[in-house]
């Protein structure tokens, strides 16, 4: 369920931050079409690097373990941009601590969708630009997502669409000049909080919208607006947020830099509207705001105080109290129109039947001769706007359906059968590749597909007509075609190769790693007497290593083998064996001659100053003499 939208901004809110929302629609297209990874290049970064502005960078399924660095204004994005398809988000995994990185010289179209971001460290996704970051998985960081741009640069965290958990510290961690569309997002089960925003001094005017979001589990505060020494000129609309279960407050205000909740309730004066969210099981479900209009709320189960510290030119009206902690504490209540009582909230905090939030809200409000809150009709479905996150009646829950098996991420085959399974007795309905679903039956199955990546989706249709609207999906690769060996070392006929040489052979498409053994990659002497030897493979520069355990022999015929056993990660061997032979060199020779024989004209005997000695000396082996043959010239001499 998605919390119901259509909340008119406030007159001093420009509509800038939508504006750009709502131009995210079409992939970007290119003269030469996206930059395929693995395709067209091995690595996302060699992509990125090669990539000019406006370019795309399509991903396909797979597990990435790279640091990303975007230069450039790109969209990077898996199959999900142009099949809608889920299981690509989940397929598409980018590996690493700090994992993106974009620096301040990409454009404001640059996009990040689609992706599973997953880590142990740093930050998930680090921007120092504005960024469009779109229906990704982001799991495992320091911070699931960090802005930072440079004073007094403003960048604007187009986050929409995102599940981001299991953070150690924030979900969204917003510093300096950032500003922010926040909407649509998952956030839950983060050791600090959920949005973490410093108001550092600026002199621009900063707008943030916190839309439609679910911050849950959060360590700390749901929210946390921290000011910093200066000036901050912010300007918050928060609003149809399901803000739960966050140990401290659900939207905590702070000051002088600090960051560990203490309930100060701090007197910022920034402009925060707080329309229509449902904030419940905090301890303080609002502390702070001198500036802050907060009006159609529920703050429910809150453990110590509703709302505290919300003064100065602050009001709260319209709102629906049920906690067992006191109501309000130095705030501005209007107690006419304020309420306490159950709101009959389902575990998904939507309102049940008989819920008194229902139709208890406002679609106007003025304060201080301004109308800061103005709701259209056609955006609730009684007479007046429900109080929290959530229109009642909620939507009608339909059946879930399940895929229960299917073909591997990569398959080497050009057919595909699916069994699939709902939770309602009705029919299915199945789509191909993005085609329009069509009536289909479990198992359903496919044949002839084309090479390349495809998607599945299922959706169950329950005796009543109602339709899953979320279909199971199901993302895959074909392909049939047989990896080759591209090089060689040492080159097929190559002689005098030192005795010491490794032996490489270099792949025409990533490998399977376990694949590539002393089995399937072989050294043999003469007489295919085989080389005791370690092989090992690196997957960056699909290369294969035999490195023998010693020194090959001198002077002899190697013949290295890379066997159809070595196989691709869809399961394709190599056509057939692969051969290639090298001769060694030479031993180079250290034996000292000896000398075997003297040949002398002159007899033995002692000589005087003036007479003259002929002698020739005969070696066992050849020596330099500069004449050919195993003897030196005759020696003469007078002495």
């Amino acid at each position: 369920m998605h919390p119901i939208g259509g909340i008119r901004r406030a007159p001093g809110i420009a509509a800038t931050i939508v504006a750009l929302a709502a131009s995210l629609v079409a992939l970007p297209s290119s003269a030469e079409g996206p930059l395929l990874v693995p395709g067209d290049f091995a690595t996302i970064q060699a992509a990125l690097d090669a990539a000019q502005p406006g370019d795309v960078v399509l991903v396909s399924p797979g597990v990435y373990r790279e640091q990303l660095i975007v230069r450039t204004t790109v969209t990077l994005a898996s199959g999900f941009v142009t099949t809608g398809d889920p299981a690509f988000i989940e397929s598409t995994v980018i590996e690493s601590d700090y994992a993106i990185e974009v620096q301040s010289t990409a454009g404001p179209d640059t996009t990040i969708s689609g992706f599973t971001i997953t880590g142990s460290d740093g930050d998930g996704i680090h921007a120092f630009a504005t960024t469009q970051i779109l229906d990704n998985h982001i799991v495992g960081f320091k911070d699931g997502i960090d802005f930072a741009p440079v004073k007094p640069a403003v960048a604007v965290c187009v986050c929409r669409n995102n599940t981001i958990e299991d953070q150690r510290d924030d979900a969204i961690d917003l510093n300096r000049g950032s500003g922010a569309l926040i909407e649509d997002n998952v956030l839950r089960n983060v050791g600090d909080d959920g949005i973490e925003i410093r108001l550092h001094d600026h002199p621009a005017t900063i707008e943030l919208v916190i839309r439609g979001n679910l911050i849950s589990g959060s360590g700390e505060d749901g929210i946390q607006l921290i000011d910093e020494t200066g000036e901050s000129h912010r300007s918050f609309l928060i609003e149809r947020n399901v803000i739960a279960q966050s140990d401290w407050a659900g939207l905590g205000l702070m000051d002088s830099g600090d960051t560990g909740e203490d309930y100060r309730a701090s007197s910022l004066l920034d402009e925060i509207r707080l329309f229509n969210n449902t904030i419940v099981g905090s301890d303080v479900a609002v502390s702070g705001g001198d500036n802050l209009i907060a009006v159609n709320n529920l703050f429910v189960d809150y453990a110590t105080i509703g709302v505290k510290g919300v003064d100065g030119d602050s009001t709260v009206a319209h709102n629906l109290f049920w906690g067992a902690g006191t109501q309000a504490v130095d705030s501005n209540v209007d107690a006419a129109t304020s309420s306490g009582a159950d709101p009959l909230l389902a575990p998904d905090h939507s309102l049940t039947d008989g819920s008194p939030a229902i139709d208890a809200g406002v679609a106007s409000f003025e304060w201080q001769g301004q109308t800061v809150l103005d709701i259209p009709a056609d955006s609730y479905a009684g007479a007046a706007p429900d109080l929290g996150a959530y229109e009642y009646p909620s939507l009608v829950v339909g059946p879930e359906t399940t895929i229960t098996s299917g073909p591997p991420a990569l398959s080497n085959v050009t057919t595909a059968a699916f069994a699939f399974e709902s939770t309602e007795d009705g029919t299915f309905e199945c789509s191909l590749d993005g085609a329009e679903f069509e009536v289909c039956a479990s198992p359903a199955g496919y044949v002839d597909l084309a090479e390349g990546p495809h998607s599945f989706q299922v959706r169950a249709i329950d005796g009543q007509g109602n339709v899953d609207e979320t279909p199971a999906s199901w993302a895959w690769d074909v392909d049939t075609v047989a990896p080759s060996i591209a090089d060689v070392w040492p080159a097929d006929g190559a002689t005098e190769v030192d005795a010491s040489t490794l032996v490489l052979a270099t792949f025409s498409e990533p490998m399977d790693a376990a694949s590539i053994t002393g089995s399937s990659f072989t050294l043999a002497g003469d007489g295919g007497q085989p080389v005791a030897a370690s092989v090992r493979y690196d997957d960056t520069t699909w290369t294969a290593t035999l490195e023998p355990d010693v020194a090959l022999a001198p002077n002899a015929v190697y013949t290295a083998t890379v066997t159809s056993g070595a196989r691709d990660p869809a399961g394709n061997g190599l056509a057939g064996d692969v051969s290639w032979s090298f001769v060694t060199d030479t031993a180079a020779d250290t034996t000292a001659p000896t000398v075997t024989g003297v040949d002398s004209s002159t007899a033995n005997g002692t000589y005087k100053i003036g007479d003259s000695i002929s002698a020739q000396v005969s070696w066992e082996h050849t020596v330099s003499s500069g004449e050919s043959g195993s003897s030196m010239p005759r020696l003469s001499a007078t002495l």
